[in-house]
């Protein structure tokens, strides 16, 4: 293995383990949208962006963590804004206090069925972006570094950028 395969790998554990906050994050801001109240959601993802932010130099710099301090960031912060999301949900009447393990197993008619049929589009543009973002990565990696691999770095950044602003006006757009 190169050095740079044990970094990544060390750091895609790490990374892996923000997968469960980050749904419910994501269902936690679909709930919200769906009450028709898009400044919360707002609100606790720039508090989550804050405490990263506050994070990432102190864990990858001050704590000597090395490029495994950013995930370990990551999870912390989306760990956070999972328990404000399921809190507020929660005192908002939204979200059942009492929830039933039956009551959370998807059924083909109920949810599986319309998200297929519903969602085949979304779905299939997903599929897409993620088949270009691959190959974008892998064409990256090709690369090396120098001035070519920085370049790339601030393309993604800006499209990073792009693409949240694309995804905070959809979210506004489906609570009209």
């Amino acid at each position: 293995k190169t050095a740079v395969a044990v970094h990544a790998l060390s750091y895609l554990k790490w990374k892996a383990t923000c997968t469960v906050p980050m749904l419910i994050n994501a269902a936690s801001f679909a709930a919200f949208r769906g009450a028709l109240d898009t400044r919360t959601p707002m609100k606790v993802t720039l508090a989550s962006g804050v405490v990263k932010l506050a994070l990432d130099p102190l864990l990858i710099v001050a704590c000597n963590m090395g490029m495994v301090g950013a995930p370990i960031a990551s999870l912390v912060s989306e760990t956070l804004a999972a328990i404000v999301n399921v809190a507020l949900l929660v005192r908002r009447g939204l979200l059942p206090v009492k929830l039933r393990i039956r009551t959370l197993l998807p059924t083909w008619n109920m949810t599986i069925k319309p998200l297929l049929t519903g969602g085949t589009a979304m779905i299939l543009r997903q599929l897409a972006i993620n088949v270009c973002t691959l190959a974008m990565s892998r064409k990256a990696q090709a690369i090396g570094t120098g001035v070519e691999a920085a370049a790339y770095g601030i393309a993604m950044n800006i499209y990073t950028i792009g693409f949240s602003v694309k995804v905070a006006m959809q979210g506004a757009a489906a609570a009209l």
